[in-house]
């Protein structure tokens, strides 16, 4: 009891809110699939499996933030990322997208930066289906659309984690000053062994 709220308190808060952040992404990304009436047996179906697996209930229980996260933010980039390869949203406002939904799920600092390679996997396999099955006479533009988003995303990304990616990289280099100065890592190693 930090500011007067106590903890199992904000646990249930967080648990509660964490699965219907993860009920809320499933079932957008289902819906975007899935968009006819008659089709919400999928819908209802594939939620439940995503939100209720005996391998996500064990993280919620531990509490990983970062698991959870990746729970909610799979489908979510999913679903922007369709959304620009099939040209229903422009450049910019996917990788604005893409940056929100990161910036405020993507757990924050130094380990926020994992997050990327689920999105970059998701956007790799998403261009490569595109390109190789859907529409193989525009591979050019595919191409040079998908190097746009990249460097507009990662131009944003790095304006908005500014905060954590400045001091990292500063202790960074004054620790690997720190290593050189003491000999190295070899002089390291060789002064634990005496």
């Amino acid at each position: 009891q930090i500011i007067g709220v106590p903890y199992y308190n904000v646990q249930i808060t967080l648990f509660v809110g964490w699965f219907g952040a993860i009920v809320f992404s499933i079932y957008y990304l289902l819906v975007y699939l899935y968009p006819k009436r008659d089709q919400w047996i999928s819908r209802l179906t594939g939620t439940v499996i995503y939100a209720f697996s005996f391998h996500l209930y064990t993280f919620w229980l531990q509490g990983e933030q970062y698991i959870l996260s990746s729970y909610v933010l799979f489908p979510l980039v999913t679903v922007i990322l369709l959304k620009f390869i099939r040209h229903e949203s422009t450049v910019l406002r996917t990788a604005l997208l893409m940056n929100c939904v990161l910036f405020l799920l993507g757990s924050g600092g130094v380990h926020g930066i994992v997050f990327l390679a689920p999105a970059l996997v998701i956007g790799c396999l998403l261009f490569l289906y595109f390109l190789l099955l859907e529409d193989r006479t525009n591979w050019l533009k595919y191409a040079v659309r998908f190097a746009v988003f990249s460097s507009m995303f990662l131009g944003i990304y790095v304006f908005l984690n500014a905060y954590f990616l400045l001091p990292y990289f500063s202790t960074a280099i004054h620790f690997r000053k720190q290593v050189a100065s003491a000999g190295g890592f070899d002089g390291i190693v060789g002064w634990t062994n005496v």
